[in-house]
């Protein structure tokens, strides 16, 4: 399993909470259409995912 850094473990979580802000935000002022909203949140859900599994833990020994 691929590791990833702690720097950008906390971009991709940051990213994720702003794609789906901006996808929750936007819906309500605009109208979008279902399947945009349905694939911006996906995709910031996969990211905080990703950031959340694939993240480098080192024990502290």
């Amino acid at each position: 399993m691929k590791t990833i850094s702690k720097r950008k473990s906390a971009l991709l979580l940051s990213t994720g909470m702003l794609l789906i802000a901006i996808s929750l935000t936007s819906t309500k002022y605009l109208e979008v259409p279902d399947f945009a909203k349905g694939t911006c949140i996906g995709i910031g859900i996969g990211l905080l995912l990703i950031s959340l599994f694939f993240r480098n833990y080192k024990n502290n020994k």
